[in-house]
């Protein structure tokens, strides 16, 4: 084994088990936001920030699958020296990448419409006003 081999096992490896912690304190902060901006199943599936949401839900499902299939499969052929799991991690790592973007774009696109939080205090504004 060389040592840019050795090296690379032991930068995945590291990053494999930061990255485990990092998303879990993401997935507990993205679960408070989305039920106290949601609010109830109707607000998930009848609004345009509900279909957005769960958009974003399910590329980040999908991401996360990707994810394990790296760190349950490629890591450890990474670091029991299978050569071609190096290619396969650094074109997997490419489409993560991909994912990334496109999680970042959806969570853009939440923040141009209202959640079904403010719309019924925008709904029960209108009919107080009335």
């Amino acid at each position: 084994r060389t040592k840019p081999a050795i090296a690379v096992r032991v930068v995945v490896t590291r990053f494999s088990r930061l990255a485990v912690a990092a998303v879990a304190m993401l997935v507990v902060a993205g679960a408070i936001i989305s039920v106290a901006q949601v609010r109830s199943i109707v607000g998930l599936t009848e609004t345009i920030y509900g279909n957005r949401l769960l958009f974003k839900f399910v590329i980040f499902a999908v991401l996360m699958a990707l994810a394990a299939f790296n760190k349950l499969v490629l890591t450890r052929r990474l670091s029991q020296g299978d050569a071609a799991a190096r290619i396969h991690l650094r074109r997997s790592i490419t489409f993560e990448w991909i994912l990334y973007a496109l999680i970042l774009a959806a969570a853009a696109g939440l923040t141009v419409v209202e959640p079904p939080r403010q719309l019924s205090l925008l709904s029960a504004a209108t009919i107080l006003g009335s």
